[in-house]
């Protein structure tokens, strides 16, 4: 695997794991809604694809990863507000949504509505949605959330330089952030 996607995927898991602590109800209706939320692939994937643009500039947030993390909360949500309308099929559906949960057909399921965000969609878009996001996800409805992003990432940073953190899927980051 060429080192540049495996730290963009390691980046973007870590950015996902910010967004469970940083709004862990809202992460939970959408982890339940989608079933067997265990296999997050398709969320790195296309957070992965997306790398580029929550790396903007120079400033520590940017560096940080502030971005990525607003980014997976979007996606979810987006998933959600689909639901399951894009199965997981077709030439990008696969490595860009979830695999559908039980094979059937949801007959109850409009065909008519919002679709989630193209990957295309949101690079073109980035600058203005992430300022958007930023209000539309603070926290109780009232708090700039991006205190508790810095710090869940701060975390998160920490429990894989300390050894704490020993999933497989996160360990390419050590390379990025104790040998570097």
């Amino acid at each position: 695997v060429d080192p540049l996607v495996e730290s963009s995927l390691c980046r973007s898991r870590i950015a996902i794991q910010a967004a469970r602590r940083v709004w862990p109800e809202e992460v939970r209706k959408t982890e339940d809604a989608l079933g067997n939320f265990e296999n997050f692939d398709w969320l790195a994937n296309k957070m992965s694809a997306l790398y580029s643009i929550t790396q903007i500039g120079d400033s520590p947030d940017a560096m940080l990863g502030t971005d990525a993390v607003f980014l997976s909360r979007l996606l979810l949500e987006e998933q959600l507000l689909d639901k399951g309308r894009s199965k997981g099929k077709g030439k990008y559906g696969s490595r860009y949504h979830p695999a559908p949960v039980d094979c059937r057909e949801n007959v109850n399921s409009s065909k008519v509505g919002s679709r989630p965000l193209t990957v295309g969609e949101c690079w073109a878009n980035w600058h203005e949605l992430r300022e958007v996001l930023r209000m539309k996800y603070s926290i109780d409805g009232k708090l700039d959330p991006l205190p508790r992003i810095r710090e869940a990432l701060a975390e998160q940073y920490k429990q894989i330089c300390s050894g704490e953190e020993t999933s497989p899927t996160l360990m390419p980051c050590f390379h990025d952030f104790v040998l570097e």
